[in-house]
């Protein structure tokens, strides 16, 4: 559990300096693991709420402030995984399921029936919600002094469209204590609920937005002796549909946008 309150100066604009943020978060999950000779198997569940309470003026607020950001989300989901051992390497493979929720007197569309804001005279009158479901499979290869690895991952979403991610890493044992490393993966990003929907007086969000895409190359050098280690590398990263706030030279509200220039 966590219980925090702090000053958000240019955490949203700097327009604003007397900016204030509070939130509470309660964590919890449960697992259960069961490992054989050359099996092990790993089931969990997870539960995740946050409420958060954005103050654009702590004090003296200006006389079109309709008054502070209310939000609360909720998510959880089930773990399902395994990992097979052999003399040559790894499989492992798994599935999960994920909900994610949100009420807000902000984000999300209108909702039925309102929710009253715990301990607050005020009424949470918006809201979302979207499930995932995410199935990965990852192959490594030891042979030698070669260690090799590949994998993918299929992500399933009701508000956005099928995903598939991938990523290969390869590195090999030069001498005792030094390892020349290599890898290139496939990532993606899906736009936040402040994304899509926030409002504000220099903010406003975008509901048409779609995910974001990387591939991020990378490769070095790694060295492990004794108590001394030490890590060299070079990364690139190109982006597509990057997912940003954006303001063209005649308008003075900042839009969230998928870049692609």
């Amino acid at each position: 559990y966590q219980d925090k309150g702090f000053g958000a100066n240019s955490f949203y604009t700097p327009k604003y300096p007397n900016q204030y943020e509070a939130t509470k978060t309660f964590l919890g999950s449960a697992g259960f693991e069961k490992s054989w000779q050359h099996l092990a198997l790993k089931a969990a569940g997870y539960y995740r709420k946050h409420t958060d309470r954005f103050e654009l003026f702590r004090s003296n607020p200006a006389s079109w402030y309709s008054g502070h950001n209310y939000h609360a989300t909720d998510v959880y989901g089930v773990k399902l995984s395994g990992s097979c051992f052999y003399q040559w390497g790894k499989t492992d493979a798994g599935v999960e399921l994920r909900r994610e929720e949100i009420l807000s007197n902000r984000l999300g569309s209108p909702l039925a029936d309102s929710v009253r804001v715990w301990g607050e005279n005020v009424y949470y009158t918006m809201g979302d919600s979207r499930n995932h479901m995410v199935v990965f499979v990852t192959q490594n290869f030891y042979i030698d002094k070669f260690s090799f690895s590949l994998g993918g991952q299929y992500n399933h979403s009701n508000k956005f469209d099928d995903v598939l991610t991938w990523g290969i890493d390869l590195s090999y044992g030069l001498f005792q204590h030094l390892r020349p490393f290599a890898s290139v993966n496939r990532s993606f990003r899906l736009p936040t609920f402040t994304d899509l929907y926030y409002q504000g007086p220099t903010n406003t969000g975008n509901p048409n937005l779609k995910a974001e895409f990387a591939t991020t190359f990378e490769s070095g050098l790694k060295m492990n002796q004794n108590n001394f280690m030490a890590e060299m590398a070079l990364f690139y990263r190109s982006g597509a549909d990057i997912i940003d706030w954006v303001k063209e030279p005649n308008q003075t509200v900042w839009t969230t946008v998928n870049y692609t220039q």
